[in-house]
């Protein structure tokens, strides 16, 4: 092993998800640290041409999860275009600060669904650098607080005479969205033990049933 200073360059990560790396050997430290931010450059130049877009939409042919979809498109419409190994950090943030009016937890969402964009075009030595693990997400508004309905507010729903009204009271009650009672079947409902099960959902984007928002939604109640 060479006692000359070196440099490290991250490469991604392979298949199994071992990273690859690779180290440069020089006189000095600085010399080092050129030679691999050449090749590092080089390496990116030979895909320069294909584009955030073109990587994403070979990813999302991959998947079938329609709200990642939409997560991954909500950034690849403002920023797909550029070459995807031109895009630094920096790019990322400049869409993020668009969605300030999200919660913090869905733009974490946003972010962590254009990261698998990125670890795909890595798997697939499309690009040497994922920028994503380096963006800084911006800060968005508070997220609004949620009340629960009042007695006298679920009296009036209870008194009212309109075709809502049933259906509103299911869900009061019961603790339905509205997805899952636009999908709810007899044979989701055991009258012997007086229970419904709840385990799919309406999309009402895509006009689909779905599976409910997460394994905590499936439930008996």
């Amino acid at each position: 092993m060479s006692n000359k200073p070196k440099y490290t360059i991250n490469l991604g990560k392979d298949k199994d998800g071992k990273r690859i790396t690779k180290t440069f050997y020089a006189d000095t430290k600085r010399e080092a640290k050129r030679r691999a931010e050449e090749y590092r450059v080089n390496l990116n130049n030979k895909y320069s041409t294909d584009t955030l877009n073109g990587i994403a939409n070979r990813y999302l042919d991959t998947i079938t999860d329609t709200t990642k979809k939409h997560r991954i498109r909500q950034i690849t419409d403002r920023l797909g275009d550029k070459p995807i190994a031109e895009i630094n950090p920096a790019d990322i943030e400049d869409v993020l600060i668009m969605f300030t009016n999200i919660s913090q937890r869905t733009m974490t969402r946003y972010l962590q669904a254009l990261n698998q964009v990125f670890t795909y075009a890595l798997a697939n030595r499309l690009i040497t650098y994922n920028p994503c693990p380096f963006v800084r997400l911006p800060q968005c508004n508070p997220p609004k607080e949620r009340n629960a309905l009042k007695m006298e507010e679920i009296a009036i729903i209870e008194r009212s005479n309109c075709d809502g009204t049933f259906p509103a009271l299911i869900m009061i009650y019961c603790g339905l969205r509205r997805g899952e009672l636009t999908v709810l079947t007899w044979g989701d409902i055991d009258f012997k033990s007086a229970t419904m099960t709840i385990n799919k959902a309406y999309d009402y984007k895509n006009e689909k049933i779905k599976g409910t928002k997460s394994s905590a939604g499936d439930r008996v109640v």
